[in-house]
């Protein structure tokens, strides 16, 4: 990959949030001020989902957890989660353990939930100062369960208030361009506009023609033109300023490689280049005050994912394996999933921030997937994980023995970064916050 041959400056103040001169000066300002030059570090909440569940037996460092054991005391592993949501509504055991996961609530049909995801919830906290208000959806999914596509309730993984799903952004390529708004410049362009002049100048000489005497406005209009254009100057130097004390992971930017398509859709073996991307730009998001919030998917429910690295087994088939051998094609590819994880939780771990502690320590990550028994679809314990650490304890092996439900899990990590809510998710499924994961020294 090739560095951008464009200015700093201008590829910072262009991509700051797709915002323009022509906002109002103080909501520019204010906004870009905070979220690149916060003086404390905000706690981050992202969901992680993997398809096809793991039995309970094989929910380890023994079997499928074993990639994440050289970071195990960043990580708690939850068994004997209760999904008594999925359990009382019908509806496929992929789609609506998928479904609700990560939201305790139900379906409402086969385009649309009923109520938020802990990732949207969260937002409305934690993104208050953040470019992006709404999390940063991504992941890779073709749609293809149980030998047919499936409609999107499948494939959706946050979700908001009223319901609607968020589409999660597969091509990485798209989300730089989406998220850092850089787009390059060839040699024509070059020659048509000057890089090294201010980004203002453009538009300067049409301000001083707006505040001359010919032009026809009234005087009190031009005093007001005049001191906008000031207060334009001031903004830049201002942000120039902000911009020498960003890492240089945020001062300048190498766009990923794209994906292919075929047919419209990624192809299998496009899959993990596409979400190590998405993983990637998560964590120069993250640490460039873009977002706090985010929500990362590998395949849909039920997925015929194959790797051709692990087998020529899809995910989905290895998950009702009748015999050791495709028990182990299993395990594999739960282990599979849990090294894409360690790719993100190394990442985050190798930055420090302005309190001292790890991106990952300042963050709060939900793992999770459909069901737990996944032979005979059997929705409960649903496996979790929570990594990171924020104000939860991290480094322990937890059975929750069916008395929680994963209702309880989400309220407890919103709580572990600061929003503290009184349910997630419907009402009667709520028990508590679980006590082994609060921590009383954060």
């Amino acid at each position: 990959m090739t560095k951008l041959p464009y200015s700093n400056r201008r590829s910072f103040l262009r991509g700051a949030g797709g915002l323009t001169l022509w906002l109002p000066f103080s909501f520019f300002f204010h906004k870009n001020r905070i979220a690149y030059a916060q003086a404390e570090a905000t706690y981050k909440l992202i969901t992680y989902y993997f398809p096809n569940g793991c039995q309970p037996d094989l929910w380890n460092y023994q079997n499928a957890l074993s990639p994440l054991l050289p970071m195990r005391d960043k990580i708690t592993v939850l068994g004997g989660v209760k999904n008594s949501v999925s359990e009382a509504f019908g509806r496929d055991p992929h789609e609506q353990g998928g479904a609700t996961l990560f939201t305790g609530v139900p379906l409402k049909d086969g385009n649309q939930s009923t109520g938020a995801s802990i990732d949207q919830i969260a937002a409305k906290q934690l993104n208050k100062d953040s470019l992006l208000k709404e999390p940063l959806v991504t992941g890779v999914w073709r749609g293809f369960a149980g030998g047919e596509y499936r409609s999107i309730t499948w494939s959706r993984r946050s979700w908001r208030e009223d319901g609607q799903p968020v589409e999660p952004l597969q091509n990485p390529l798209t989300i730089f361009n989406n998220l850092f708004n850089a787009p390059l410049v060839d040699e024509e362009m070059a020659k048509q506009v000057n890089l090294k002049r201010s980004i203002l100048d453009s538009v300067v000489k049409q301000y001083r023609s707006m505040i001359g005497e010919q032009y026809p406005l009234t005087q009190d209009a031009k005093i007001q033109l005049k001191d906008h254009l000031e207060k334009i100057r001031e903004l830049e130097r201002s942000m120039v300023q902000i911009q020498k004390e960003l890492p240089p992971q945020c001062q300048q930017l190498t766009p990923p490689n794209s994906v292919r398509k075929v047919g419209g859709l990624v192809p299998y073996d496009q899959f993990e280049a596409a979400f190590h991307g998405q993983i990637d730009l998560l964590v120069t998001a993250l640490q460039c005050g873009f977002t706090n919030t985010a929500s990362l998917m590998f395949c849909c429910a039920g997925e015929e994912y194959v790797n051709r690295n692990i087998s020529s087994v899809p995910d989905h088939d290895s998950s009702h394996y009748t015999n050791e051998a495709r028990k182990q094609i299993f395990i594999s590819y739960r282990q599979y999933h849990m090294r894409n994880l360690l790719r993100l939780m190394t990442k985050m771990n190798a930055i420090t921030e302005a309190n001292g502690r790890t991106l990952l320590d300042n963050s709060v990550i939900v793992v999770g997937s459909e069901f737990g028994e996944s032979r005979e679809h059997i929705r409960s314990p649903q496996p979790h994980l929570l990594v990171g650490g924020a104000k939860l304890q991290m480094g322990r092996e937890i059975n929750l023995g069916g008395t929680y439900t994963n209702n309880d899990v989400y309220r407890t990590a919103l709580s572990g970064v600061g929003v503290d809510v009184p349910r997630v998710g419907l009402a009667e499924h709520n028990n508590g916050l679980i006590p082994q994961l609060l921590n009383t020294n954060p």
